[in-house]
C-alpha cells in the first residue's frame, strides 16, 4: 500500500535552509540550528559532505504517534517504526515536486541525511537542493530554482511525503489492511469495529474519546515532495487532486491513490539503479587499470586494525556499516556470510576486474543478489557497536581516507599492499561476484558518486 504524508507537526518549524559556509556550520547559523533541532543533529551535518551547489534544508517530517497522536490524515507512526525505518529515506528517497516520483532523473535533490530525535521524538530530515546545474548533473536531477527563490525570499515550501507499507492495523480492532478494500467496517456496515471502520470512520473520536486511525509498523519512505498545496483534513488541491468531501477525512491511502502513486519507483529501481551503477563501476575499472596497487594507501594493512566481522549477526552488520560508510573488506565480508580464508584467496584474484566481468556476461540475477546482500532493515546494538569502531580505518568517507593516507604516507608499508595474482577460480568468481553484489548494494544504500565509486575499485586491488 502506497501512501501520501503530510510532512511537520501542529506548530512546528517549516522546512529552512543550513547556511553552511566554507568553515562549516558555526556561529549564529549553529545556534539557530540548535535551537530547532539537536545536537545530534548538528554532529551529522559537521559529518556530511555537502559538495558545490547543494543547498541544505532541515526540515521535521514526522513525529512519533505516542508523543503527538496519529497525523491529521488518520496515520499514526509508533516511536519504534520511526526509530527503526527513518533511515529508508537516505535509502529510497529523492526530493519531488508534486510526487511525480517514477524516475530519479527529473528528482530536484538527495536525502543527505535522517534522524530519529529522542527527546522531540520524530524524525528529522536533511535534503540537500539542487540549486546549481552542476548539483543538478552530479546528482543526477533538476535543478530545484523555485524551491531555491522561496527559501531565499523567506517564504515557506509545502512539503508532504509518500512511503510504502506492507499493511496497516486499525487502533481499535488490530485489522491488518493490505489496501483500503481490506479496512474494517463499524457495525453500521455489517462490521465489527468497535471504532467505526477504517473504511469510513478514520480520524473520527469514540464515544470513549478514542480516536480512530491506523498504525504503519513498517513503512519504507522514497519520495519527499514541495506540493502546491499541503493536505490538510478536507480539500487537496494539486494538478491532479480535487476537492475531498468534508464530510470524510481523506487517509494517506486515499490520498495517494488521488495523486495516482503506485509501486512504480521500486519496480523499476533493480534495472534503472543496478546496471547503471554497475557499467559506472566497470568504467572505473577501465580507467584505473593502468595504476599500481600500492598506491592506495587508504587501504593499507598498516593503518587498519583488524576487526571481528564474523562476530556479530551478518544481515545488522551490513545495515550499520552502510549508515556509517563502511565497507567490509573481502576477507571480512567473507567471514561474516560464513565462508572461509581460502574462499576470500580465491576471490582475491578476479578482483580487480569483477565489475567488467560482471558487464561482459551481464548475470540476470545479479538485481536478485544485490536486494539479498541489501543492508537489512533492522538493528542490533552489538553491529552498531562494531561498525562505529570499524569506522576510522574501514569508513570510505573523505575524512577517514585522507586520515588513512596520510599515516600510510608517513608510517605505512606498501609492501603489505601486493596485488593478488591474477587467476581464480570459478569459485573464486563466484565469491567475487557476491561481493561485488555488495558493494552495489552498499553503494545504493549511501553514495554512488565518482569519488565512492573510485574508492571502491582502488579497494579492490586496482
Amino acid at each position: 500500500m502506497i501512501k501520501v504524508i503530510p510532512a511537520g507537526l501542529p506548530d512546528a518549524e517549516p522546512p529552512a535552509l543550513v547556511k553552511v559556509s566554507s568553515r562549516g556550520l558555526i556561529g549564529v547559523d549553529r545556534a539557530s540550528l540548535l535551537k530547532r533541532s539537536s545536537a545530534g543533529l548538528l554532529d551529522r551535518i559537521d559529518r556530511i559532505d555537502c559538495r558545490p551547489g547543494e543547498n541544505l534544508i532541515h526540515l521535521i517530517a514526522l513525529g512519533a504517534t505516542e508523543h503527538y497522536g496519529p497525523n491529521r490524515n488518520g496515520d499514526g507512526f509508533s516511536a519504534a517504526a520511526c526509530r527503526q525505518h527513518h533511515d529508508t529515506f537516505c535509502k529510497h528517497a529523492f526530493f519531488y515536486r508534486e510526487h511525480l516520483n517514477a524516475d530519479p532523473l527529473k528528482s530536484y535533490g538527495i536525502v543527505k541525511a535522517s534522524l530519529f530525535n529522542e527527546d522531540m521524538q520524530r524524525i528529522e530530515l536533511l535534503v540537500a537542493l539542487n540549486g546549481t546545474a552542476e548539483a543538478a548533473k552530479r546528482n543526477k536531477g533538476l535543478v530545484a530554482d523555485k524551491e531555491m527563490e522561496k527559501l531565499a525570499n523567506n517564504d515557506q515550501i509545502a512539503v508532504s511525503m509518500s512511503c510504502r507499507v506492507p499493511n496497516d492495523v486499525c487502533n481499535c480492532c488490530g485489522n491488518k489492511a493490505r489496501n483500503r478494500s481490506e479496512y474494517c467496517r463499524g457495525f453500521d456496515e455489517g462490521g465489527s469495529c468497535p471504532g467505526g471502520g477504517a473504511f469510513r470512520k478514520l480520524g473520527t473520536v469514540t464515544a470513549d474519546g478514542t480516536q480512530l486511525y491506523v498504525d504503519n509498523p513498517q513503512p519504507t519512505f522514497f519520495d519527499i515532495s514541495n506540493v502546491h498545496r499541503p493536505a490538510d483534513r478536507t480539500a487537496y488541491a494539486s494538478g491532479v487532486v480535487k476537492a475531498a468531501s468534508f464530510q470524510k477525512l481523506v487517509g494517506g491511502a486515499e490520498l495517494a491513490e488521488r495523486y495516482g502513486l503506485t509501486d512504480a519507483p521500486f519496480a523499476a529501481r533493480p534495472d534503472d539503479r543496478v546496471w547503471p551503477l554497475l557499467r559506472k563501476l566497470a568504467g572505473v575499472e577501465d580507467r584505473l587499470a593502468g595504476t599500481r596497487h600500492t598506491d592506495n594507501l587508504a587501504f593499507s594493512a598498516a593503518v587498519r586494525s583488524p576487526v571481528a566481522w564474523a562476530s556479530v549477526p551478518f544481515g545488522p552488520l551490513l545495515k550499520a556499516a552502510a549508515a556509517r560508510h563502511v565497507l567490509l573488506p573481502l576477507d571480512g565480508f567473507v567471514a561474516a556470510a560464513g565462508g572461509s580464508p581460502a574462499d576470500a584467496a580465491a576471490a582475491a584474484a578476479t578482483l580487480p576486474s569483477v565489475f567488467r566481468e560482471l558487464v561482459a556476461s551481464r548475470p540476470v540475477k545479479l538485481a536478485a543478489a544485490v536486494a539479498v546482500s541489501a543492508p537489512a532493515l533492522y538493528g542490533d546494538p552489538a553491529a552498531t557497536r562494531l561498525a562505529d569502531t570499524a569506522a576510522v580505518d574501514y569508513s570510505l568517507a573523505p575524512t577517514a581516507v585522507d586520515r588513512r593516507v596520510l599515516l600510510a604516507s608517513l608510517y605505512g608499508s606498501p609492501s603489505a599492499l601486493r596485488a593478488p595474482a591474477k587467476t581464480a577460480s570459478t569459485g573464486g568468481r563466484d565469491t567475487a561476484a557476491a561481493y561485488a553484489a555488495y558493494q552495489l548494494a552498499t553503494l545504493l544504500a549511501t553514495r554512488q558518486d565518482e569519488f565512492f565509486c573510485e574508492l571502491v575499485i582502488r579497494h579492490n586491488g586496482m
